[in-house]
């Protein structure tokens, strides 16, 4: 649905549909949004130039194969994979048949990542929580995985360049991020 919104607020976009396995959702964003439903992905496949893939990461390499050897650019969210192979192979197929591939690295245009770019310069760690309300959305990839990205994505940005370690006590709800050892920062902590 996020996809949705933000394609609907591009003129140029043209909405064929939206496929979910849920038919209850389906029905409520065909009511919301006044789009054309498909309780199959298949069934749209045949209709569209591009895609969004919002589905379990567990499933991204079957569904973008399919999607990338029918010749449909795709835009797929975060992380492509759970492994390298997959991965490059996704990124081999588009590239041979000359298709958009991107990843959707929606956080970089976080109105608090934004800001966090102008005040933020050579942290020691970043902390993050998982903090939300529980849904099943999202619990195949763990706090370390799904922000590891980004903290990659921040360090390209040049603000995060020294990363050195993920904390030992990271787990899937938690996660530090090391990026200098406080005393090579700053001397007088040794003592």
């Amino acid at each position: 649905e996020y996809h949705l919104q933000k394609y609907l607020s591009i003129p140029k976009v043209e909405i064929v549909g939206v496929a979910d396995t849920s038919y209850e959702r389906l029905t409520d964003i065909r009511k919301r949004y006044n789009v054309r439903i498909y309780k199959n992905y298949h069934e749209l496949l045949s209709e569209v130039d591009a895609v969004s893939l919002a589905v379990p990461t567990m499933v991204h390499f079957d569904v973008a194969k399919e999607i990338l050897t029918k010749g449909i650019h795709l835009l797929i969210e975060k992380p492509i994979s759970y492994k390298l192979k997959p991965a490059e192979t996704l990124l081999e197929m588009a590239h041979e048949r000359n298709l958009i591939f991107q990843v959707g690295l929606v956080e970089r245009f976080n109105p608090a990542i934004l800001k966090m770019e102008s005040l933020v310069n050579n942290p020691i760690f970043i902390e993050s929580h998982r903090l939300n309300k529980f849904t099943p959305r999202g619990t195949d990839v763990d706090v370390v995985f799904f922000f590891m990205i980004l903290v990659f994505e921040l360090g390209s940005m040049h603000k995060f360049n020294n990363f050195t370690r993920l904390a030992d006590h990271s787990n899937s709800h938690y996660a530090q991020f090391c990026f200098q050892d406080p005393i090579d920062r700053f001397p007088s902590l040794s003592g």
